[in-house]
């Protein structure tokens, strides 16, 4: 499944929201906001606003809605760790010098079981296990993969035997498996205990040492519901430090990360947007707002547990800012996709591209739709890709960065680029940062794939400023790089 965010829904209120707040921190990550430093801003509210039922209502639909875009963004940065990830280990596991990686295969294994690609994470983990000893410090782990691989095949033969290998004395197998849980099954089931066990020997004063314990902290707490503790974890940790440093040599280190660090965050932004806005819907001035960025935040996760709820509810929503009330049709239509109702989501989104000459935010939206739902609209996107082609102002950026995001998914490279470089604003007074982070994203992984690695890792470079997370996709660019050219610098770095 993809995840891309809505440049559109979100623009449309934030910016004409009141300025002044009551909370300067509101101020100040409204500030970054309007700056295009959306997680700068996140982590501005979560590091000074404990209290999120203290806020005012309004100040609430701004935190709520700077989370949701950074849980898009998110979402986005996961499906590109794993897609350059899946290159760069590949490359280290296949490597055949000397001195190759002897962890590439563990770290592929977890890409691989994200993917869903069971068959290929057990080859790998097979291959890790049999070159390590019995009473190396990765035994746990290796463990917990066979588990993980066994929940994920639903084969209880193997889930009763990879579960009798696992040392459930040990707090961090604990967390495992209840993170494994919580993938398999939405619900955690730890004993919180166990949880605050582990922070103690996990966290040392603002510093998280381990980012596996972190992970999987967070995860659980988000879960449970306990926001507070996953946000106490959140502003302690790193996030370009790498899960495990490999020395191969003293001039060649690899650096490794979890992909499923970033799916962690994501369910953290995901349960905070979703309390914050909870609290909305009491409120009568503010309810129908809370109930489209609730309708918003499970577009994004494509969850259809919720699908019929918010079809119905979209449809009663009155008091929406103009901007919003235009999209409504549109996204009502997504939810009604993700539960049978296709051939009228289809026929919205054709309407709504149809009129994208005239209102090219309803064509962006639209094709928003397809990105979320996996959904396949040749047609759409086709009439789309003309008008956003023929689009001669910035109105038409949405729609060519959609469009581009479309083809870039359907792995149609070179439609891919050409949209996305129509959709940058090279010009703009404050340089390339201050055009969407998606667009930025996304571009980077289309020069990427087309092998302009100096432009890819330029743009990671700068967008890993605002989104420290991007170290891993980053370092895997960068040493999917040197892996081809083969440098002779004094330090290989991966």
């Amino acid at each position: 499944m993809k995840y891309f965010t809505s440049l559109i829904s979100v623009l449309l209120v934030l910016y004409s929201l009141p300025g002044y707040s009551a909370n300067p921190h509101i101020d100040t990550a409204m500030g970054l906001y309007k700056k295009q430093e959306i997680n700068r801003a996140l982590n501005v509210l979560v590091n000074n606003v404990p209290d999120y039922q203290a806020l005012d209502s309004l100040d609430k639909l701004k935190f709520a809605i700077i989370t949701a875009k950074n849980l898009a963004m998110y979402r986005d940065i996961f499906e590109k760790s794993l897609s350059v990830q899946t290159v760069f280990l590949n490359s280290l596991v296949s490597d055949s010098s000397k001195d190759k990686s002897k962890f590439a295969p563990l770290f592929l294994t977890e890409v691989y079981i994200l993917k869903n690609e069971l068959e290929l994470a057990q080859i790998q983990l097979d291959n890790f296990i049999k070159a390590q000893s019995k009473d190396n410090k990765f035994h746990a782990i290796t463990n917990i993969y066979q588990y993980w691989l066994a929940v994920a095949r639903k084969d209880k033969n193997r889930i009763a035997r990879a579960r009798s290998a696992l040392d459930m004395s040990d707090p961090l197998t604990v967390m495992g498996v209840d993170v494994i849980q919580i993938m398999s099954t939405g619900k955690s089931t730890i004993d919180l205990s166990v949880v605050e066990k582990a922070q103690t020997m996990f966290v040392s004063g603002n510093v998280v040492k381990s980012s596996r314990f972190a992970n999987y902290a967070i995860r659980i707490y988000s879960n449970r519901g306990k926001l507070s503790q996953a946000s106490a974890i959140v502003s302690k940790l790193d996030q370009k430090h790498p899960s495990f440093i490999e020395e191969i040599t003293q001039f060649k280190l690899i650096n490794f990360y979890e992909p499923s660090m970033v799916d962690s965050l994501s369910s953290y932004y995901y349960q905070l947007g979703k309390f914050i806005l909870g609290t909305l819907e009491s409120d009568a001035k503010y309810h129908d707002m809370a109930i489209y960025y609730l309708s918003d935040l499970d577009l994004i996760l494509a969850n259809q547990t919720s699908a019929k709820r918010f079809k119905e509810e979209m449809l009663t929503l009155k008091r929406l800012p103009k901007g919003l009330a235009s999209l409504r049709d549109i996204r009502q239509n997504g939810h009604g996709f993700m539960y049978g109702k296709t051939t009228r989501a289809y026929q919205a989104w054709e309407k709504a591209v149809n009129n994208a000459k005239n209102n090219p935010l309803l064509g962006a939206e639209a094709i928003l739709m397809c990105i979320y739902l996996d959904a396949n609209c040749p047609t759409i996107v086709q009439t789309a890709r003309l008008k956003a082609e023929n689009g001669r102002s910035q109105r038409f950026e949405g729609l060519n960065t959609n469009v581009g995001r479309y083809f870039l998914m359907k792995k149609e490279y070179i439609k891919a680029m050409r949209l996305l470089e129509n959709a940058l604003d090279r010009g703009k007074a404050d340089g390339i940062l201050m055009n969407e982070p998606i667009l930025l994203l996304n571009l980077a992984e289309i020069y990427r794939i087309n092998k302009r690695f100096s432009e890819s890792l330029q743009i990671y470079f700068s967008l890993g400023q605002n989104f420290p997370i991007l170290r891993q996709v980053q370092d895997a660019v960068q040493g999917e790089y040197l892996l081809r050219q083969r440098s002779t610098g004094s330090n290989n770095v991966f």
